[in-house]
């Protein structure tokens, strides 16, 4: 198996045809609400109309602090009427000072052409030993795929497993069936509640053949319940080469009961045909704000970027983790970011996600996913995994080559080894015209800025043979290609 760590390949142009996947975002932030109501609570919604029939995936995350006492139960929706156990998250609160948890779900539907309407939705309709109030914030996403001749850019779905027995030999939870033929990667997103006894302490991977790895970075997950359901969320990306036609979400015992049958998944996954870059991140995070990973992202044309990351921390007791995405290195968290609190020692590693949608504009784009400590430790771990996924903004016109921002260019020789050269065909063009070089692992490996038509070429004769994707960019326009190097 080979697990593909840091790669950008760019994503060059989609079509922008009625066939084109969209994305939806809103935010919310719902302070002192009362959720011991004979109905769900509305936390957000979004209403979309959408061109043909196809596949929605929906998403919400945040933090929630709670009452004491409470359990509340969150979940995405397509029905606001929802007052039923299927599938969702949970949270409660560990005792009476430590109230606040992060928390995400998500769920994959079949939609209709024309108007629909989805919700994130919040209920305490078990455990009402507390006030019912709760401060909830975080974000609602959805991203939809015209199922074209039965096909779409992704596929999710939810299961639960239960009894089920997690040994020290590691089993498969699920197998997740795939269609490499037509990919440049497949990713999987899988999030769920996980149920054990007392003492077990499990962890979980997404792979390619069955076999657990040795080098998985995901953190022990412990249990000291058999009641309250503990939140992980991973993802995981492969090249198709490596793929059969199915990959597995597994999972073994570290510690524990290892021959109890009663650990429990109640989980969704969504398998994605369309990211465009796979980031892991591994760092140290203080009471001092730090930009724990930072991606580059070089837009061929304006549009939008689904930033999905998922992660745990490590601590040996109580901490409580800000984290927020932003495009300013070092910038400090906003009030309504992410807020990661672990409470035990025995929990091992606290899991969240963290899903965002921005705004790209042509060219290079930077992010940072910056974080600092508010209390507890002095330092924690803090590791995870983010996927980049380009949605270029949805032109409609007859005669842009289906909206297209392409720069005519050609790229010569091709192969070469000296000295790469460019010709525009639009001799209008005065100025700067950026270069870009990146291997395919996307590491930018060459770059520069040609004050063209006077400069015109780029010195690659240092870069070792292969295959690479290389970028021309003006302030209007760009153009892709790929370029062998001898």
């Amino acid at each position: 198996m080979r697990t593909i760590y840091t790669f950008c390949f760019i994503c060059f142009f989609a079509s922008l045809s009625m066939g084109q996947t969209r994305v939806f975002s809103s935010s919310f932030n719902k302070q002192h609400v009362y959720l011991r109501t004979p109905k769900a609570f509305i936390l957000d919604s979004l209403e979309m109309e959408f061109p043909s029939d196809g596949k929605l995936w929906l998403k919400v995350d945040g933090t929630a602090s709670i009452s004491y006492g409470d359990v509340i139960t969150l979940a995405v929706s397509n029905s606001h009427n929802w007052e039923s156990n299927d599938g969702n998250t949970g949270v409660f609160a560990v005792d009476s000072a430590h109230l606040t948890s992060a928390f995400g779900h998500s769920r994959t539907y079949s939609v209709e052409k024309g108007k629909n309407k989805f919700y994130a939705m919040a209920h305490n309709w078990i455990d009402r030993y507390g006030t019912g109030f709760a401060d909830i914030k975080g974000s609602l996403v959805a991203m939809y795929s015209p199922s074209e001749d039965g096909n779409s850019d992704f596929e999710g779905q939810g299961f639960y497993v239960y009894p089920f027995g997690i040994e020290a030999t590691p089993k498969v939870v699920t197998e997740i069936k795939v269609d490499p033929k037509s990919a440049e990667r497949i990713c999987v997103f899988y999030e769920g509640l996980h149920y054990g006894e007392i003492d077990d302490e499990i962890k979980f991977a997404i792979t390619a053949d069955s076999v657990f790895p040795q080098n998985e970075h995901n953190g022990v997950l412990g249990v000291t319940s058999g009641y309250d359901g503990r939140y992980l969320a991973t993802q995981n990306c492969f090249l198709p080469e490596f793929v059969d036609s199915a990959v597995y979400i597994m999972a073994k015992k570290n510690a524990g009961n290892f021959s109890s049958k009663e650990n429990g998944i109640y989980a969704n996954f969504i398998v994605n045909y369309k990211v465009a870059s796979f980031h892991s991140f591994d760092n140290q995070v203080t009471t001092s704000v730090k930009d724990v990973a930072n991606f580059e992202f070089v837009a061929p044309k304006k549009g939008k970027l689904l930033i999905k990351t998922t992660g745990h921390i490590s601590s040996d007791g109580l901490c409580s983790l800000i984290m927020d995405l932003h495009s300013v290195k070092g910038q400090t968290p906003a009030e309504n970011a992410l807020n990661v609190q672990s409470f035990r020692a025995a929990y091992k590693n606290e899991y969240f996600s963290l899903c965002k949608l921005v705004d790209v504009s042509p060219g290079a784009n930077h992010l940072y996913l910056s974080a600092y400590l508010e209390s507890g430790s002095d330092s924690i771990r803090v590791a995870g995994e983010t996927t980049l996924q380009f949605i270029p903004e949805a032109v409609v016109s007859g005669t842009s080559n289906n909206g297209r921002m392409n720069l005519l260019a050609h790229l010569f020789p091709n192969p070469g080894k000296d000295l790469l050269y460019v010709s525009l065909e639009d001799q209008n063009i005065n100025g700067v015209v950026n270069v870009l070089v990146f291997d395919t692992k996307g590491q930018r490996i060459a770059s520069k800025m040609l004050n063209y038509p006077y400069e015109n070429s780029l010195d690659v004769s240092g870069m070792a043979s292969g295959l690479y994707h290389v970028v021309i960019e003006t302030a209007h326009a760009v153009f892709s290609r790929t370029y062998i190097h001898n």
